[in-house]
């Protein structure tokens, strides 16, 4: 069902990066869940908003992006707050997510900087997209890090919010998946 939302909204989800199994699988057991709350950081022309906005009919959806314009594209359910990831200003007012998507810059700096605010405020799942994005170098370098980064700062930042499960897909696509028994803020 991903697969046809991503191709149907011209995301690149789908026509580029095949993530549409992975996030089959990763939002199985939220999709009908009524108040789920999601977060997309990385809006640009709305098209992934869209698809999300059919997949999971009952959810909050949010998007931030720092660019202005994108607050005024005109959604069904979601809307757009204007801010930086990397800032934990921008978040303050937002409350809590079951589940949190990074597409945004794509630079492995801001990744971290924008995980270590969005994950404090994730009850279930948080993704890192296009963790290798294009294969320059220094991603690759960087990916590694990244993962064993946020490994060690979820273990030691928020020890009461344990991470359960951790994945790299396809050496582009980092998930993070909350322990459910380990309670929420």
């Amino acid at each position: 069902m991903l697969a046809e939302l991503f191709r149907q909204f011209g995301t690149d989800k789908e026509t580029w990066h095949r993530y549409s199994h992975v996030y089959e699988w990763l939002l199985a057991d939220l999709r009908d869940k009524p108040d789920l709350r999601l977060l997309e950081v990385g809006v640009r022309e709305g098209r992934s908003i869209r698809a999300w906005e059919k997949y999971f009919p009952q959810a909050e959806i949010v998007g931030v992006d720092v660019d202005p314009a994108c607050a005024s594209i005109e959604f069904k359910r979601a809307r757009v707050v204007t801010g930086d990831s990397t800032k934990p200003e921008t978040f303050e007012m937002l409350g809590m997510f079951d589940v949190v998507i990074d597409d945004g810059s794509h630079n492995a700096r801001d990744q971290f900087a924008t995980w270590r605010n969005v994950w404090p405020r994730t009850r279930s799942l948080c993704v890192i997209e296009d963790v290798a994005f294009h294969g320059r170098k220094d991603q690759f370098f960087l990916m590694d890090n990244i993962y064993n980064e946020l490994k060690r700062s979820a273990e030691t930042a928020h020890p009461n919010r344990i991470v359960s499960h951790w994945t790299i897909f396809a050496g582009e696509l980092v998930a993070m998946k909350r322990n459910p028994d380990a309670g929420g803020r």
